[in-house]
């Protein structure tokens, strides 16, 4: 560890002052201030990449390194070795085997009522000891392309870090849900019009594409500039390094692999309870117990119908819900997405239930659309012609009505999307400016140069060494990708797949970071969707054919697992901007207003760190709530504050070694058992758990004066 630190910087870095100079860690961005030694360093010291260390001192640092960021230096190796093989037989096979099954398991997570994410940290590891057993055990075999003049190796020799990362990102594109998957699954299971399987999988390929195109100007402002710390992106090589240096390591890698599968195993078999046998972990309620049949006391206290006040869940899937793995994001980002959960559960609830708040009063805190009496909508019965509205039925069903949870977590997802680009045109024009300043001279010096050439920190640098992906590469993906859109839609509903946009820049970052050549990215990405996205659609189209009856509600599954909550959540917006035509809103007022404010603020105290208070994070927060539940935000919080502020504090070597390995065990394990529960209990033959205290059949929490 000192060996590399000492790469970062000419200092002498003794034993005692690694563990607290590695601390300024990309897992606390931001926050990563608070654990140094002098309180009174501005939390912009250690982000921005001021040359002040971490003891609170000036550094010498060398004039190649002085613009990338202390908590990069930190983290990345300064060191290449081009010759490291890259797309190799290895490559490809670990890609198909991690790939495959995590498209199975994250697109039937969609339609659970809630989901664990397949992780991409279990890829990260389990791809490293599976690469290192590989190399072991294949032949050296050279073999032969028929019809060609091209041949591979099957084992090159010793498996290395750019391979592995390939592997990590193909995964990370193609083991994953598809954009796609809501139109489809709306036009089969509340429409009745099924897409052509032809038809479906380009759609579904052309629309992630075309999000990977969309990335490459901002490729230019984000990818290339030292200054841009991509947090999830140190995280992951922050892990891809210590595995790296835990190869030389025996002892400790083998300790790593052991706590690994420890946990993996543990949470398996944990899942088992909550999820079947003992549901009653997965949302204790107190205030359920002490009341069991009070109507205020089970609507503050239930955590499946009401506030979830005081209410904790053992069940990972609450803990690690839609809002992603508490123990791998910045503390302070779970900080905000709990204050979210606060004024989304403990205020604004309350005061739609029994104050003024909205004038409908039905179904608060559903998503699916209902009548003015409460009943259910008959959407279809609005079709009309081309998909048009029926005015007739209109008019004699009624307007359509949406719980008052619904109305303020659609206003708040709209804010989310112009509050982002308002704080970064405010928190970042200036750093944006620069960038635009260097890409013109690029543009009218008319230089053969890469953009690498226009930085002249280390990291650029090195990847000068390497080809970069030619602008047509993307443009001719853009045009192919929407020219296939086009041709495919002549009717239906189209979600533009924004999340694509920003996972290519996370792995092209990556790929910065760990100097891996950009064009073996570009592929890396690509590969992975042409993976995964027939196993998308094949999990879909089994899904709709038979679970359906549990997701239009018609059924109550026994297992609780398929309810379509982010489905009944998209047709009830399809249903409002597709039919009926979209409401007048505010929402993208407060988000530019919103971020304003906290700017301004900032200004005028800027030792008050009001430039943590993300708007964006915070209203994204507020819009993840689909349907009636809020359980598993305390356990979340908790989880975050003791893995991500505590033993990170007090405990950082630790952390360092294993917390990444446990974060991924126990989302992984959950997956694991979420698969045995299915093929065990409800692929055929439906074996429901019997009923008894732990597993009640009015109420698995007690809360048995709660309303439906």
């Amino acid at each position: 560890m000192t060996t590399l630190l000492k790469q970062f910087s000419r200092r002498t870095v003794t034993d005692d002052e690694v563990s607290q100079e590695f601390r300024a860690d990309p897992m606390t961005a931001n926050d990563s201030q608070e654990v140094v030694a002098d309180d009174k360093q501005d939390p912009e010291v250690v982000v921005s990449g001021s040359n002040t260390g971490i003891d609170g001192e000036p550094e010498e640092v060398e004039e190649d390194l002085k613009d990338i960021p202390l908590v990069v230096r930190r983290i990345v190796s300064l060191e290449d070795d081009t010759n490291l093989p890259t797309l190799t037989f290895r490559y490809f096979l670990l890609t198909f085997l991690f790939t495959a099954p995590g498209a199975v398991l994250y697109q039937m997570g969609m339609f659970w009522t809630t989901l664990a994410p397949y992780s991409i940290l279990f890829v990260q590891i389990s791809s490293h000891y599976a690469g290192v057993w590989l190399a072991k055990i294949l032949p050296a075999t050279i073999v032969r392309v028929p019809f060609t003049r091209f041949s591979f190796s099957l084992n090159p020799g010793l498996g290395s870090i750019k391979e592995h990362i390939l592997v990590t990102v193909s995964a990370a594109s193609g083991a994953t849900s598809n954009a796609a998957w809501t139109p489809i699954s709306l036009a089969k299971l509340y429409y009745g019009d099924s897409v052509n399987a032809a038809a479906a999988i380009f759609f579904m390929w052309s629309i992630v594409y075309i999000g990977y195109a969309m990335a490459a100007p901002a490729l230019q402002f984000l990818l290339y500039d030292p200054i841009y710390p991509w947090p999830y992106a140190l995280m992951q090589t922050a892990l891809f390094e210590t595995m790296k240096r835990s190869s030389e390591n025996s002892r400790l890698a083998r300790r790593q692999k052991n706590i690994f599968f420890i946990v993996l195993g543990g949470v398996i078999l944990w899942q088992f309870l909550p999820e079947y046998v003992f549901p009653f972990v997965s949302s204790l309620s107190f205030l359920c117990w002490v009341a069991p049949k009070n109507q205020v006391a089970n609507f503050i206290g239930g955590g499946i119908g009401g506030m979830g006040l005081l209410n904790l869940s053992l069940d990972w899937s609450n803990i690690s819900n839609n809002l992603g793995n508490p123990m791998i994001m910045p503390f302070w980002t779970s900080v905000i997405l709990f204050a979210a959960y606060v004024f989304n559960c403990w205020m604004l609830l309350p005061a739609a239930k029994w104050g003024n708040l909205g004038e409908y009063k039905h179904g608060l805190m559903s998503n699916r659309l209902f009548l003015a009496n409460g009943s259910r909508y008959p959407v279809t019965k609005l079709i009309g012609p081309n998909n048009t509205l029926n005015e007739t039925a209109y008019k004699e069903y009624g307007p359509v009505y949406m719980g008052t949870q619904q109305i303020w977590g659609m206003f708040f997802d709209y804010s989310s999307y112009i509050s982002a680009l308002t704080w970064m045109a405010l928190f970042g024009f200036s750093q944006i400016r620069e960038t635009a300043r260097k890409l013109m001279s690029r543009a009218k010096s008319r230089s053969e140069n890469s953009i690498n050439h226009f930085y002249n920190d280390r990291l650029n640098v090195i990847q000068r060494s390497y080809k970069k992906v030619p602008l047509w590469w993307y443009l001719a993906l853009f045009i192919a990708s929407f020219t296939t859109i086009i041709a495919i839609l002549a009717k239906g509903l189209f979600f533009i797949p924004i999340w694509t946009f920003f996972y290519m820049l996370q792995d092209q970052k990556i790929e910065h970071y760990m100097h891996v050549p950009p064009r073996d990215i570009f592929f890396s990405q690509i590969f992975g969707e042409l993976i995964g996205v027939p196993i998308n659609y094949a999990i879909v189209q089994w899904v709709l054919s038979t679970k359906g009856p549990y997701l239009l509600g018609e059924k109550s599954d026994p297992l609780g697992q398929w309810t379509g909550q982010s489905l009944s959540f998209y047709n009830t917006l399809a249903a409002q901007y597709v039919l009926v035509g979209p409401p007048p809103t505010w929402a993208f007022v407060f988000g530019a207003g919103a971020p304003l404010a906290i700017y301004i603020l900032h200004r005028l105290f800027p030792r008050s760190k009001f430039n943590l208070w993300n708007v964006t994070i915070f209203a994204s927060g507020m819009s993840q709530f689909y349907g009636n539940l809020s359980v598993g935000y305390i356990s979340r919080f908790i989880v975050g504050y003791i893995s991500m502020r505590y033993i990170y504090r007090k405990r950082f070597e630790t952390w360092r070694r294993y917390n990444f390995q446990i974060a991924a065990a126990c989302d992984v394990g959950f997956n694991i058992a979420m698969l045995l529960m299915f093929i065990f209990f409800s692929s055929g033959k439906v074996i429901s758990m019997p009923n008894w205290w732990g597993n009640n059949a009015e109420s698995v929490e007690c809360c048995f004066a709660l309303d439906d």
